[in-house]
């Protein structure tokens, strides 16, 4: 919304009005609506798998779109290029970030493809690869490092999820053996068969 804000102001301000500004409004207005129909799904505690992943490609999609409209502004848009990726991380692991972050630093990959072949502008085209690389490496960090850290947590909880069965296990044992004593020492006076039974079950 900021970004269509200044490029509003740029466009009044300027001679030459942007071109893109309908359709960055309606890129807008779509994930307005998208984001609100988001709230009121989870609201409504329905959220299943296949949605996410289809609200993770519009996610990118609108991204991309941002990226295409404001390929001037695309440095500023770099905070915003990086919620997609990291929540595909979140939500699933680092595979899932790394290929959200994909098609969005490819995105930022294409307007270097016209100084390619202007072999007269080398400080330009190598000045463009060098701030892609960057934006691209801050991309897949932004998608790989949630997961990884969402994956040690995940493996932490199982451990210890593990360890606290396998503690209710023997003191369920124990218990039992308690009550099978007790079941003894209940059912015969006979110390003999008493002390057996304890020695049997210790």
């Amino acid at each position: 919304m900021l970004m269509t804000l200044a490029v509003a102001m740029e466009t009044l301000l300027s001679v030459e009005p942007s071109p893109f500004l309908t359709w960055l409004m309606a890129l807008v207005a779509a994930g307005f609506l998208l984001n609100g129909l988001y709230v009121g799904l989870l609201w409504a505690k329905f959220f299943p798998t296949w949605l996410a992943v289809i609200a993770t490609i519009l996610d990118v999609c609108l991204a991309i779109g941002l990226l295409v409209m404001l390929t001037k502004h695309a440095h500023i848009l770099l905070p915003l290029m990086v919620f997609p990726a990291m929540l595909a991380g979140v939500r699933w692991n680092t595979e899932g970030g790394l290929l959200a972050a994909l098609p969005i630093a490819l995105a930022y990959g294409v307007p270097i493809i016209p100084l390619l072949n202007d072999n007269l502008d080398q400080p330009r085209l190598i000045n463009a690869l060098l701030v892609t690389v960057a934006d691209a490496l801050v991309l897949f960090l932004a998608g790989g490092v949630p997961g990884f850290f969402i994956r040690q947590r995940i493996e932490l909880t199982e451990a210890a999820n593990e360890a606290e069965l396998s503690q209710s296990r023997v003191a369920n044992e124990r218990a039992k053996l308690v009550s099978e004593m007790a079941s003894t020492l209940s059912s015969t006076l006979n110390y003999r068969k008493v002390l057996r039974a304890m020695i049997d079950l210790a």
